[in-house]
């Protein structure tokens, strides 16, 4: 029996009868189910289960389950990354959002690819994270980004950058993006930093408006330890560990580096990492 957890967000309304076809085939071949509570609740309100013979997601079914769902949009995926993130079990993302570009096939095409799944005829695509630590202890796994940011106020904070033991610069700017190469399309593209393929062994920092000309975006190998303090006349500053908020008071340590483990992808479609960024972020397109 192939037993699946399913995370979820409904997103468009209109992707919802496909998918829902796709979970009620996936239960005729025997599949079990076991959903997050959220994601069940907003489907019972809407009665679009009929007889659907499916169960609550626990932490013994959770870490039971042989493969993971993320039905919804990239805010989905990454939640579901991080209420799974001490697992290695792999996800499949199922767009039912907008973008989408960090899932892996759309919820019109997830009934055609069933019968490879339930197979195992995918490929795994390891995507690498960074771990967090603020004086000593493990604040998060970021998929995206670690944002070191100020708070609401009109002052610049500056960010004291090592890397390993070698000093690298003092960053004066509203903020510092440090960031995998999964995270190069997102926050970091937004503010100049570099596209990454996925599998370069990397990871970027990228400033946030800095007040510098000459502050640009650097990338450096993922084995570096990433030795961080933020100075601040608020006294405190922001990280966002792939949008989660946390405050802290200026001059603490942060150390940021590669996590000794991976998010597993599984990957049924055809579609390269180049062709998503030309037909989702419309890279390289010409506009006449």
């Amino acid at each position: 029996m192939k037993r699946i957890a399913l995370f979820g967000t409904i997103a468009k309304a209109e992707t919802l009868p496909d998918f829902l076809f796709f979970l009620s085939r996936l239960l005729d071949l025997g599949a079990h189910i076991s959903v997050e509570e959220e994601f069940l609740i907003s489907l019972k309100k809407r009665s679009l289960l009929g007889s659907f013979d499916l169960s609550l997601l626990d932490e013994e079914s959770l870490s039971k389950a042989s493969l993971i769902i993320s039905f919804g949009g990239d805010g989905t995926f990454l939640r579901t990354v991080h209420k799974v993130e001490h697992l290695t079990t792999p996800i499949l993302a199922i767009n039912g959002g907008h973008l989408g570009f960090l899932t892996d096939i759309d919820a019109s095409e997830a009934l055609s690819y069933i019968d490879r799944l339930l197979a195992n005829d995918y490929r795994i695509e390891e995507r690498s994270i960074l771990s967090v630590e603020v004086e000593g202890r493990f604040l998060g796994y970021a998929f995206n980004e670690v944002a070191i940011q100020r708070r609401e106020t009109g002052s610049m904070i500056t960010v004291e950058t090592h890397i390993n033991e070698d000093y690298l610069a003092d960053y004066a700017a509203d903020g510092l993006i440090v960031a995998p190469p999964s995270g190069s399309t997102a926050y970091s593209l937004s503010v100049n930093g570099p596209i990454v393929a996925p599998h370069c062994p990397v990871i970027l920092l990228t400033p946030v408006a800095p007040h510098s000309l000459s502050m640009r975006p650097v990338v450096i190998p993922d084995n570096a330890i990433i030795n961080l303090k933020v100075h601040s006349r608020s006294s405190s500053f922001t990280i966002a560990v792939d949008g989660r908020f946390s405050v802290f008071p200026s001059g603490v340590p942060i150390v940021i580096r590669q996590a000794t483990h991976k998010v597993s992808i599984i990957r049924l479609g055809t579609h390269s990492f180049y062709e998503t960024l030309r037909t989702k972020l419309m890279w390289g397109k010409n506009p006449r």
